[in-house]
């Protein structure tokens, strides 16, 4: 099969039919806590982004194909570990990488046990037929990665397609898992998640995304999640600290841009997608989120921390504590907000643009009950002013230039409509 199959392209004239339909102002007030600041000043039109996320185009590239169990002799019964075998498949990609040859590698039907994460490289596509489960057994560290090599911006590892599969968790049979993340992608480019099924995480990300651009994740199923912390499911990093996205330095403040997140489905965890923690001064930029189902969510659906050029658009959320909050700045700044590694803290202030240039439009929301700020709200903007933190300096922290239209909100028995 052609890569150009798997092309992902969000043309522009759908931001430009958008662009097209802002034409009123429209302000959506919440209860804000004591202590936010305005949360809207100013509304800008639409941004008119291309936001293609992944792209893949292989003329002229050699199709090179493995299989795990053929040819490296992988158990597919779920009798006996594999990530060995597995992994000498993903060795042998990278081999081929860099030489005009895209490695597709495949993994037939069958149950395959791990005992560690296995590690991808650059110019492979994973295959996954369909009834391939692959379950972690192990109480630490990510199922799947990228290859960490000490490259920072986005050119550590490019050019990766993972499709398919159910990657299982496992935490019914390790309960008592550290903190892990599923999926872990960082510093790189061009990445294709698809079809793919992740489930059974504690107190982490079922995908970890940072420091990445021309991303697409679609058609994918996020399910099962246990602990304390309010993680979502898929998380949007900026490169800032080792406490942010932890074994993939140089931390050097690349956030995420051009990525798509659409068709996916997100079911009884506790948050959908987004970003709990921004660096002052760098902005997630050219985000697409569209066509998506979040339904009995224990909070939110969305959180949103510095981000721009963003159009959430055409979701369904039903039966979540809140559906959408975007930020510029927090109530407790020092936990979420972290102060930039390539300028000084004033530099960041002083260049702060609280013109977010988004839109959030036609998408149907249901919520009930509170969510980790004890408040319920179907779409809540908020900035924040900070007085005295000691870390960052005072500045009145405000969102302008989101528009906000034909949303369906719900709670309970109250309907506020379309707005």
């Amino acid at each position: 099969m052609n890569i150009k199959d798997y092309r992902i392209i969000s043309e522009k004239n759908v931001f430009r039919r958008i662009a097209a339909l802002l034409t009123t102002l429209l302000l959506v007030i919440t209860v804000i806590p004591e202590g936010f600041s305005t949360a809207i000043t100013s509304v800008a039109e639409a941004a008119d982004t291309a936001v293609t996320g992944a792209y893949f185009d292989t003329d002229g590239m050699e199709i090179v194909t493995y299989n795990v169990v053929n040819d490296f002799g992988a158990d597919n019964t779920g009798n006996a570990m594999t990530e060995k075998q597995i992994q000498q498949a993903l060795d042998a990609a990278q081999e081929n990488s860099g030489q005009g040859i895209f490695t597709k590698v495949v993994i037939p039907k069958g149950t395959y046990l791990i005992s560690s994460a296995l590690v991808v490289y650059s110019d492979t596509w994973i295959y996954c037929e369909e009834g391939v489960e692959i379950k972690r057994c192990i109480s630490y560290g990510p199922m799947l990665r990228c290859d960490n090599n000490g490259i920072g911006g986005y050119d550590g590892v490019k050019n990766v397609i993972v499709e398919g599969g159910l990657w299982n968790g496992n935490t019914d049979q390790w309960p008592n898992t550290a903190d892990f993340s599923n999926i872990r992608f960082a510093h790189c480019r061009n990445i294709l998640l698809r079809d793919m099924h992740v489930k059974n995480n504690e107190n982490g990300h079922h995908m970890e995304i940072g420091g990445a651009a021309d991303v697409t994740i679609e058609g994918c199923t996020f399910t099962g999640y246990t602990g304390y912390r309010k993680k979502e499911a898929i998380q949007l990093d900026c490169m800032n600290n080792s406490r942010v996205f932890a074994g993939y330095a140089p931390f050097d403040d690349t956030s995420c841009e051009n990525v798509v997140i659409k068709n996916n489905l997100f079911s009884g965890i506790c948050r959908g997608l987004g970003s709990h923690s921004a660096t002052l001064g760098i902005y997630y930029t050219d985000i697409l989120i569209e066509d998506n189902v979040f339904e009995n969510l224990d909070d939110m659906a969305m959180i949103m921390y510095n981000y721009k050029n963003c159009t959430i658009t055409n979701n369904t959320i039903t039966n979540c504590a809140s559906g959408i909050e975007f930020k510029a700045m927090s109530s407790l700044p020092n936990n979420n907000f972290n102060p930039p590694v390539v300028k000084s803290m004033e530099e960041a202030v002083d260049g702060f643009d609280d013109d977010a240039n988004s839109v959030i439009s036609s998408n149907t929301i249901s919520v009930s009950g509170d969510d980790e700020y004890g408040i319920t709200s179907g779409i809540r903007l908020t900035g924040y002013e900070v007085k005295d933190n000691g870390v960052i300096p005072d500045y009145n922290f405000r969102v302008a230039g989101v528009k906000i239209l034909e949303n369906r909100i719900e709670y309970s028995r109250y309907k506020a409509g379309r707005c």
